[in-house]
């Protein structure tokens, strides 16, 4: 089994758009973390304190091997930024040698500024300076839909007729695998399934200046969930995909109601069961949880991202967690890198070594022989990909 790895494609399903910036050292810190810290000589945490993160030593790592210099932040970074200035080869090089075959891009940016914030991209402006070899998918996310249909809309008619023309163009644009939503940083995930009579309420009270408004604006908890239900409804009519954040985020997140098992409920409503729900990040760190979900109900699926890369000390154990109940048909990999392409790289190269290690593990165990672990390694890599999200 030594030799199948650089055979094996990957199709990395939750990922954010990547461009040419050129960083220092401490910048690169700033990315490999969790949650957008905020470090500064000011604070308490001193920002060299980043650079002792697990994924910052691995990320320098890796580069260093690629491009064959010695293991020195500088001398790195240096190399990289002159590499970087022709983009698309540099993407070439970076995603032939990690076998990254395609992509599912979350076209999202975000519609409110918190602590952390994604910026807006042009999808023909990112697809300019890609290697025409990669296959890429996109998913649109509902909640800046949401936030300009409030906005400009003159009644709930309007905002509903809005919402429901998204919906349909995104799930007839062949690009596009489905939609994406990241209500655990707006209401949280424990969703019920509303009526459109609370829903006009909820958007009649708060345009009324009536109801409660977060950091993100209005709460709207009962129009936000009903119209995740209409996304949910309508995308089994398309055989398109919901992706729902799950797990730990950025610090803008409601953690205490970001969890998987949170969705329990809603998923098993019969309304749910005709449409392929994938939970990203896969509940990180309540792998269990997301792999019992995928055992119980037919249409959910999730990814390893988070998990994959920047738990790597843990990473060989959440994977076999990820499939102690969960059909390995239904587990992807993922990277959920953004801003540079190499949190895409160094991932997959993290992912490729510790999927060896798990293989080994349950063909020792005698739980898997060796035709059944590379099928789970395909399966994982690209092949759930690509049913999933219907590539092409």
């Amino acid at each position: 089994m030594s030799n199948i790895n650089e055979h094996i494609r990957l199709i990395d399903v939750h990922a954010h758009p990547f461009s040419a910036s050129k960083l220092n050292a401490t910048q690169l810190s700033l990315l490999c973390t969790i949650g957008a810290p905020v470090y500064d000589d000011s604070s308490a945490g001193n920002i060299e304190d980043l650079k002792s993160v697990l994924f910052y030593k691995y990320l320098l790592k890796s580069m260093a091997r690629c491009f064959k210099v010695p293991l020195n932040d500088d001398l790195i970074l240096e190399k990289r930024n002159e590499l970087i200035s022709n983009f698309r080869n540099y993407l070439d090089f970076l995603f032939s040698n990690a076998g990254i075959t395609g992509f599912v891009i979350d076209d999202g940016h975000s519609e409110a500024k918190g602590e952390h914030t994604l910026p807006k991209f042009e999808i023909d402006e990112f697809e300019s300076n890609l290697p025409k070899w990669l296959n890429i998918r996109y998913v649109h996310r509902i909640e800046p839909d949401i936030k300009y249909a409030f906005e400009t809309s003159n009644n709930f008619d309007d905002f509903i007729s809005f919402i429901e023309d998204r919906i349909n163009d995104f799930s007839k644009n062949e690009k596009y695998a489905g939609f994406k939503t990241i209500i655990a940083y707006r209401t949280g995930l424990d969703l019920k399934w509303r009526s459109e009579e609370e829903a006009k309420k909820d958007f009649n009270e708060h345009r009324n200046q009536r109801g409660e408004v977060a950091w993100y604006g209005p709460v709207m908890r009962s129009l936000r969930e009903y119209v995740i239900c209409l996304v949910v409804e309508k995308l089994a009519k398309y055989g398109k995909t919901l992706k729902i954040h799950t797990g730990i985020g950025d610090r803008d997140i409601l953690l205490e109601r970001s969890f998987p098992f949170k969705l329990f409920d809603f998923l098993k409503d019969e309304r749910a069961r005709k449409t392929k729900i994938v939970l990203v990040h896969g509940g990180y760190p309540s792998n269990v949880f997301a792999s019992y979900i995928c055992n119980a109900l037919p249409n959910v699926y999730f990814d390893i991202s988070i998990a994959c890369p920047f738990g790597l000390a843990n990473l060989k154990q959440r994977i076999l967690e990820s499939i102690e109940l969960a059909p390995y048909k239904k587990i992807m990999y993922a990277s959920d890198g953004y801003i540079i392409p190499e949190i895409h790289y160094a991932a997959a190269l993290a992912f490729r070594k510790t999927m060896m290690d798990v293989i080994d593990e349950v063909i020792s165990a005698g739980i898997l022989n060796e035709e059944e672990a590379l099928d789970m390694f395909e399966s994982v890599a690209y092949k759930n990909a690509q049913r999933v999200f219907n590539f092409y």
